[in-house]
């Protein structure tokens, strides 16, 4: 007769698989992501470069009154803000993979978040 402790401690009671915790395919979504919007980043940010800086007058044009007259446009107004936004979210979640990537498995990241800010930090003098 086999006693329990004849058999290894690993052939015990084996585990159930793990199951998926978090949105499904989010790694997938993520990818997609980066990779649609660099292409709408490429496109929004070389047209507003073209736009600001060679039609026209170029920068000389550019004055305070150019401006308010390009935000009275929805469409201005639209492509500028999705040029601020798909930016800011396209570096969080290139962020987000790279200290994924970089950082050890069980370790918090609070401290890899905090590399990125630290030249921003050095180059603002305290109050």
């Amino acid at each position: 007769m086999e006693r329990e402790h004849d058999r290894p401690a690993a052939l015990d009671h084996p585990r159930a698989p793990r199951r998926p915790r978090g949105i499904p395919y989010f790694e997938k979504y993520a990818w997609l992501f980066m990779r649609f919007s660099g292409l709408a980043l490429v496109f929004l940010a070389l047209g507003h470069l073209f736009i600001m800086l060679m039609w026209q007058d170029g920068v000389y044009r550019i004055d305070f009154n150019y401006v308010a007259q390009r935000w009275a446009s929805p469409f201005w107004q639209i492509w500028d803000m999705a040029l601020l936004w798909l930016a800011m979210i396209h570096g969080a979640n290139g962020l987000r993979t790279i200290i994924g990537d970089y950082a050890r498995k069980n370790a918090p990241a609070a401290p890899a978040c905090a590399l990125p800010s630290r030249p921003v930090r050095a180059s603002v003098p305290p109050c």
